[in-house]
């Protein structure tokens, strides 16, 4: 995720809050839409059509589910039929169940209210194009009744997001939507919101908020951060990556293997710099695992001249000796320093290793 421009966008909406909060915007309304169908929702009221009609009474006049389509009017409309009633009724039972965050059949039912509320308004208002749900509308009706559990969803605003933070997955669009996806989007933003502490504290500070009755977590709020970042050129000066999800996730991990690249390259430079002494063992004496008991002639990293029964020997790869037991020396200070040289070619092996897979990688892409 890029989070410098998503702090930018973040900054920007801090900036401009009373702005989008105050008449005529006030795009608080998301939450009063929130709040009022909450005090007043009750799957189980007899007269489950007035019921619904009040709930909804802050939202079915906004822009928020309708628009040039009108599901939820679609909706109101079916329920002036008595012989509908109890079919919307259940249809709302079936997808207001907890499901234990598993988002795959959460979007299961969706689909299945879809269909069933569809079947009734083509019933009514044959070849209708403005009545029928879909997928953000129902999505919209999950949110009104368990904020917490879920995330608002508007295509264009969710596009423009995904191509500021050049998000690394394909959320998908119409019958390939992904609403797992979306919702790990949607936590991801959420987790860099809730560390800007200015932004939450002009949130908590509004004033309408002391009549909420619910507890969203911020899931509203990333909502409106997406949509207000949209619709008020939060985005100013920003270049919005405009290709295919497919392009944009490509040119996101090449970025990412060259960024890491460039990390290996610097670790080496790095140990390249900051190598460790070997330490001088000249006179000292060393057991090998051979020849036994000697004495050190003369010593460097790479060679030791070594005494045995008067016979001078040469040992090669001195450090890796000492790391495999073929050599021992009873004193821990030169057998720390020894040890940190091995440490030392050990991770600069596993650099310059990994530095050498990820140039294949990087090759393999740009092609």
């Amino acid at each position: 995720m890029n989070k410098k421009n998503l702090e930018i966008v973040l900054n920007r909406y801090v900036n401009r809050f009373e702005e989008f909060n105050d008449k005529p915007r006030v795009e608080w309304y998301k939450w009063n839409a929130i709040n009022h169908f909450q005090k007043h929702w009750n799957i189980d009221a007899d007269d489950f059509a007035t019921m619904f009609n009040e709930a909804v009474a802050e939202i079915k006049n906004t822009n928020l589910i309708d628009n040039t389509k009108t599901p939820l009017k679609g909706l109101l409309e079916i329920l002036k039929t008595e012989s509908n009633v109890e079919t919307v009724r259940n249809a709302f039972k079936d997808l207001f169940i907890d499901d234990n965050g598993d988002l795959e059949s959460r979007l299961l039912r969706i689909d299945k209210f879809i269909f069933k509320i569809n079947t009734l308004i083509l019933e009514k208002f044959e070849n209708s194009w403005r009545y029928p749900q879909d997928r953000k509308a129902v999505i919209w009706y999950l949110n009104l009744w368990n904020p917490k559990d879920n995330y608002i969803f508007k295509s264009q605003e969710t596009k423009s997001i995904v191509a500021c933070t050049e998000y690394a997955d394909d959320i998908g669009e119409g019958m390939t939507f992904s609403l797992a996806k979306y919702y790990r989007l949607c936590d991801a933003l959420r987790v860099e919101i809730i560390q800007n502490t200015e932004l939450l504290k002009k949130h908590h500070n509004v004033p309408q908020r002391t009549d909420i009755v619910f507890d969203d977590d911020y899931h509203i709020l990333v909502f409106d951060i997406i949509y207000c970042a949209d619709t008020y050129d939060l985005y100013t000066g920003m270049e919005l990556f405009k290709g295919s999800a497919k392009e944009r996730i490509k040119n996101i991990r090449l970025r990412e293997l060259k960024e890491a690249f460039e990390e290996k390259q610097e670790m080496l430079t790095y140990l390249e710099a900051n190598k460790p002494d070997f330490p001088n063992l000249t006179d000292q004496t060393i057991t090998h695992k051979k020849f036994g008991e000697c004495v050190v002639k003369s010593s460097s990293e790479n060679e030791l001249q070594i005494i045995v029964k008067d016979e001078t020997k040469f040992l090669a790869n001195v450090a890796t000796l000492f790391k495999n037991g073929i050599l021992v020396l009873n004193n821990a200070t030169i057998n720390e320093r020894i040890n940190a040289i091995n440490d030392w070619e050990a991770l600069k092996h596993i650099t310059k290793l990994e530095k050498s897979n990820l140039q294949i990688e990087i090759n393999k892409m740009t092609k």
